[in-house]
């Protein structure tokens, strides 16, 4: 390369001898925007992206905020219905009338009118309309659980003696509906899976009141629950803070009542005890108070009440009371007429 060569090449900026060819600096320049364009690319990419997720969450809460009216104005439709029908059945039939808000639980099945703790008494119960049962539990000398109030069978019975001191199939022999009316004559003392049978055939709930039991045998009512498939499906109910928590910690799902004859609000303590974080606790009494009423509010525990069977008492009954217990009345029944009737 001669002079003049080498101060052309100073002219244009470049070093003597390393002139680049134009190929190669074409190449690197059509990188060079490629490069740009990508970028710019990914950027419009990412901007679109978060202009669709903000759209789409858009979209996602018209569409849940449409499909939750539909469905509450669904329910509201459903519920409309289902009162007009079961005014009509219960102008029709008063026995067709089911429970409105407050469950009528029928004591030891409805009886007023049968044989208490028996099967016809049972059965009584949901051809009335009752939406719950009640039954008292004990255990026979073989540890068959049946279902009985007293710790004798002389009041029920054609029999005497003690239930923990008879066989269940010595006990099964006495007629336990005779002392009812003749047209009860004949029936046997149920077992506790015949009263939960019973209950699951005719969809009711059923309140489990046990009298008495050892660990094993209360954990025993517990899997024969599961067994029958009523799992989160019964109360059990008892005067006896024990025979609650052995249940509890059979089944921490297990709905629990605590029964006393005048709670207060020291009740309320000792039922939340029982709570699981994953089971609802209750009291059930005979006799409350405004007092107790306020209390139960705060703690968030329902309250029931028994044995009511004069409809005067239903009229002054606190509106917070969630189910009654009686030998004939049904509470919801009784409250939905009322106020169709007042309305």
């Amino acid at each position: 390369m001669d002079d003049s060569e080498n101060l052309k090449m100073k002219e244009v900026g470049a070093s003597p001898g390393k002139m680049m060819p134009h190929g190669q600096a074409g190449l690197k320049i059509i990188t060079c925007m490629c490069l740009i364009l990508a970028v710019l690319s990914f950027t419009v990419a990412v901007k679109a992206c978060r202009e669709l997720k903000s759209l789409q969450a858009y979209v996602d809460d018209v569409v849940l905020t449409t499909v939750k009216q539909a469905a509450e104005d669904s329910e509201n439709n459903a519920q409309e219905m289902l009162r007009k029908l079961e005014y009509e059945l219960c102008s029709r039939d008063e026995n067709q009338c089911r429970d409105i808000n407050v469950r009528s639980i029928a004591h030891r099945g409805v009886s007023g009118a049968a044989p208490e703790n028996t099967l016809p008494a049972f059965r009584l119960a949901g051809e009335l309309g009752f939406s719950c049962v009640e039954t008292d539990i004990r255990f026979t000398a073989d540890g068959v659980p049946v279902c009985l109030h007293d710790g004798n069978i002389d009041r029920t019975s054609n029999g005497n003696g003690s239930i923990s001191h008879m066989t269940f199939d010595e006990v099964r022999q006495f007629d336990f509906g005779a002392w009812k009316g003749a047209e009860f004559s004949g029936t046997s003392i149920p077992t506790f899976e015949e009263f939960l049978g019973l209950c699951k055939n005719l969809g009711l709930h059923p309140y489990i009141e046990m009298k008495e039991g050892t660990t094993e045998q209360i954990r025993g009512l517990v899997e024969t629950v599961e067994r029958y498939g009523m799992k989160g499906k019964v109360s059990w109910i008892s005067f006896d803070l024990n025979l609650l928590s052995t249940v509890r910690w059979a089944d921490e799902e297990a709905r629990l009542g605590y029964l006393i004859k005048e709670a207060d609000t020291g009740s309320i303590y000792e039922i939340s005890t029982l709570r699981s974080g994953k089971n609802e606790v209750f009291l059930s009494t005979a006799v409350y108070s405004q007092e107790l009423i306020s209390a139960c509010r705060k703690a968030n525990i329902p309250l029931e009440v028994w044995t009511v069977d004069d409809e005067a008492q239903l009229d002054t009954m606190d509106p917070y009371v969630t189910s009654v217990t009686s030998d004939a009345l049904k509470y919801g029944q009784y409250l939905y007429k009322k106020g169709m009737k007042d309305s």
